[in-house]
């Protein structure tokens, strides 16, 4: 890995994240110029019952120093130019003082397939890894879970969610790191003004289903004459499928039924979201950014 830029917290060069993460192994010099080599320096004895994960020995180990190296480069960059296997051994760091976790960083991410999928993949089949310990599994497990509260936090009751984008970047946040399909229902109301988000269902990661009563309910209760449902699709595109498009359409001809206007469907995935009104599939349109009926 090429050296990265160099960060503001002292040394004045740039910092190999690589050679911070891996404790290196000895390396004899091979400058034939030195006429006078340097004297070796005595290298302490490791405990009794030593095992080779362990890397703290007698006195300062190395990967007490690379640590101190990593996290000072953390503090003047944050996670700028960090590949994602490299931010989760680094949290593994605190997790295991006392070990190297190059190893069991590689085994989480062939496992989980990604970054995200080790930490959306839960305490259980986190612990289910060779290596892992409650307390490790419990933190990276905490993390998305942090997160997604700190984003959710910029979600309000009140918001006022008369345009698509405004609605697509709220559920942008209110769908943040869910691995599961879900399908939440936002009520609002004359001035499309939020009354409620309210959950409806999980399912899989590809699949949720949700009831017309319990729609109803939930407006009713919110006493809404509008409501947007929205669902997500974990790892996939945001794109309704036939099945979404025909679904939305019944649903829409039952709550009208109850007089509640079903004026929108979004799918969100990842980063995007998709409008169904927008795309032509409901019967609603858009007039000076309000959604009225045809």
């Amino acid at each position: 890995m090429d050296a990265l830029p160099e960060g503001d917290s002292g040394g004045g060069q740039a910092v190999d994240l690589d050679s911070i993460l891996t404790v290196p192994e000895d390396e004899e010099a091979d400058d034939e110029d030195d006429l006078i080599p340097e004297p070796e320096q005595p290298q302490p004895e490791g405990p009794p019952e030593y095992d080779d994960t362990l890397v703290y020995t007698a006195g300062r180990s190395e990967i007490s120093q690379h640590r101190e190296e990593y996290v000072r480069y953390y503090l003047a960059n944050r996670f700028s130019g960090f590949k994602n296997d490299q931010v989760l051994e680094m949290l593994l760091h605190f997790a295991f003082p006392q070990r190297n976790t190059a190893l069991l960083t590689e085994n989480l991410m062939e496992r989980f397939g990604s970054f995200h999928g080790v930490l959306g993949a839960g305490v259980d089949l986190l612990m289910a890894v060779d290596g892992m310990t409650r307390h490790a599994a419990v933190l990276l497990d905490m993390i998305l879970q942090a997160a997604q509260r700190a984003i959710e936090e910029q979600n309000s009751v009140n918001d006022l969610l008369n345009t698509d984008e405004k609605v697509g970047e709220f559920l942008l946040r209110k769908f943040y790191g869910l691995t599961t399909e879900t399908i939440y229902l936002l009520c609002l109301d004359n001035n499309c003004r939020l009354v409620s988000c309210t959950e409806l269902a999980q399912g899989s990661s590809s699949t949720a289903r949700v009831s017309v009563r319990k729609i109803c309910e939930t407006a009713i209760i919110s006493k809404s004459p509008n409501v947007i449902l929205a669902h997500n699709h974990p790892g996939g595109r945001a794109y309704p499928s036939g099945e979404d498009i025909r679904a939305t359409s019944r649903l829409q001809g039952l709550l009208k039924m109850v007089d509640i206007d079903l004026v929108d469907h979004f799918i969100v995935a990842g980063s995007n979201w998709k409008s169904m009104a927008q795309m032509g599939e409901l019967s609603v349109t858009r007039v000076s950014d309000r959604m009225i009926e045809h």
